[in-house]
């Protein structure tokens, strides 16, 4: 698939971006998925290993993916470590680390910090596109759905352009929780509400899954551009 190179402007601000919503220590990396073959001898022979039934689009994103994690990491001056694939299918970082990947389109985001500075840590990105009322109702329950309308009403944006906002944050939820709580978090486990003025949302368990229960609400941030939006979890 081949896409309009990405601007340096929108690189850097997607940089900018996550720095603002991210934890202070953490490490960043934003690039653009190009046609990467894995015998450039850039993917470790562990990685290349995973590869071989990917489709072309599949490979791109997940090579694009482990080269921006490597760079993310060098700066914890991590070197040669292969991410593997867990049985949760997120990535296995080093004992040190928490970290976490994320690709939309032809751009691909990654974060990593220690874990005596964070406990787990997600990101995600996605177009700025509007969802669709069927993927609303999936997505989104009866109070997040009123909350969005009533968003839309004081001038916010619509409700189907702000879902896509509550997509993006739920997705970063789930890469944050997951691996640190061992579950499976559905959308509607989470109930989101923005705020504006500030670019944060309050996530507050709704669900009777045992490892949620007992959690507290999660505050977290995202960042909007023309093109996409980046939000984040971390703990």
């Amino acid at each position: 698939m081949k896409h309009q190179p990405l601007s340096l402007n929108l690189i850097q601000d997607l940089h900018f971006g996550l720095t603002s919503i991210l934890p202070k220590l953490s490490e960043i990396d934003v690039r653009e998925i190009t046609s990467i073959s894995n015998k450039e001898g850039r993917l470790y022979r562990e990685e290349v290993l995973l590869t071989k039934k990917m489709s072309e689009k599949r490979l791109n994103d997940f090579s694009a993916g482990r080269l921006s994690a490597k760079q993310a990491l060098s700066k914890l001056a991590i070197y040669n470590y292969p991410i593997l694939i867990g049985s949760n299918r997120a990535p296995l970082w080093p004992i040190q680390v928490v970290g976490s990947i994320s690709h939309s389109k032809n751009i691909c985001v990654s974060a990593v910090i220690q874990n005596t500075n964070s406990k787990a840590l997600g990101i995600d990105i996605e177009t700025i596109k509007q969802i669709d009322n069927d993927i609303l109702l999936l997505i989104c329950d009866e109070t997040e759905i009123l909350h969005l309308k009533n968003l839309e009403k004081s001038g916010y944006g619509g409700c189907n352009e702000n879902a896509k906002i509550i997509f993006s944050i739920k997705e970063s939820i789930f890469k944050c929780l997951n691996p640190l709580l061992s579950c499976w978090i559905d959308f509607k486990e989470m109930q989101i509400t923005l705020d504006f003025n500030n670019k944060r949302y309050i996530a507050t368990p709704n669900s009777n899954n045992l490892p949620l229960k007992d959690l507290k609400s999660i505050s977290g941030k995202w960042h909007s551009n023309d093109y996409f939006h980046v939000s984040s979890c971390w703990l």
